[in-house]
């Protein structure tokens, strides 16, 4: 699910019910809105027993009260990611870099993304803030970026709590 805007009064995004219920959803890029005052109301509901785990929000925005916190779990095998694109753009004397290595790294020093800066010197990937879960969040930020081109090399360490972009000099 990408580029939507969800509105709701009771729940933005419901994981499951007595019905139906799934893991591993992926939303990117949407902008969930409450309206209304209702107290039941949750911007993420999982409303089962069942362990539903591995969702992923990327680059949500929010507005009028819906936010990330406000979440309902039923239960402690329940969760869901927060993501956000990080671009990293690589330099030498002031010009793109094609080709560079980059590599990123969570708080925990394990790998998540690598690849090559294309012919303007970009590249990007998502990288997890955090993992949201009923007894407290999961932190995996900050991310360290490590970016090389024919021996030079550069590191910068960054809490990625947004979508972000990040200049590095070689």
């Amino acid at each position: 699910m990408g580029s939507n805007t969800l509105i709701s009064n009771i729940a933005n995004v419901r994981m499951g019910d007595y019905y139906a219920a799934g893991c591993n959803h992926r939303f990117h890029q949407n902008h969930l809105v409450r309206i209304g005052s209702r107290s039941d109301y949750y911007t993420f509901v999982f409303d089962t027993g069942w362990a539903l785990k591995d969702h992923h929000m990327v680059d949500a925005s929010f507005a009028g009260g819906a936010s990330l916190n406000s979440v309902r779990f039923l239960n402690a095998g329940q969760d869901f990611h927060v993501g956000w694109t990080l671009q990293v753009q690589v330099r030498s004397s002031g010009q793109a870099v094609a080709g560079a290595s980059v590599t990123l790294f969570d708080i925990n020093d394990q790998q998540i993304a690598q690849g090559t800066t294309d012919a303007n010197g970009r590249f990007s990937a998502v990288v997890t803030q955090l993992i949201r879960r009923q007894g407290g969040d999961e932190q995996k930020t900050p991310t360290r970026v490590v970016a090389s081109f024919g021996g030079a090399s550069v590191e910068q360490s960054l809490a990625v709590t947004e979508t972000t972009s990040l200049t590095l000099e070689l």
